[in-house]
């Protein structure tokens, strides 16, 4: 399977950062995702008068029309998951990197330990 390269890992960051939040589901072949919407509701003031209120409602925006296979799989990935799995990618690179570093200072240290153990002692006499 061929590597993500960071170029392309930082593309797919910024779409999913870009895109309409999830969750996302598919009905019939659509994907569909829950959007808060601003709108204006309405209280009654001290004098009775109404009072204009803003409100948050959810609601649905369709993003994409395809074969129900598709829609699920596209609802599937949706910015958060996407974000998550680059998340876990780059979580997992640096702790290899660690591993990595750490197998290199200890391989160094018993090296250096062996040969130091080789070495005949200084002697003056010599």
């Amino acid at each position: 399977m061929p590597e993500l390269t960071q170029e392309q890992r930082a593309e797919l960051r910024a779409k999913a950062e870009a895109a309409t939040p999830g969750p996302w589901y598919a009905t019939d072949g659509v994907v569909w995702a829950i959007v808060p919407v601003m709108g204006m509701g309405y209280d009654t003031g001290r004098n009775g008068e109404p009072i204009p209120i803003p409100v948050v409602e959810p609601s649905q925006e369709r993003i994409a029309d395809s074969s129900e296979q598709d829609a699920a799989y596209i609802a599937a990935a949706d910015p958060q998951t996407v974000l998550a799995l680059l998340d876990a990618l780059e979580e997992a690179e640096q702790q290899r990197a660690d591993w990595i570093a750490a197998w290199h200072t200890e391989h160094d240290v018993a090296v250096t330990a062996r040969a130091v153990s080789r070495r005949q002692p200084y002697s003056a006499a010599q």
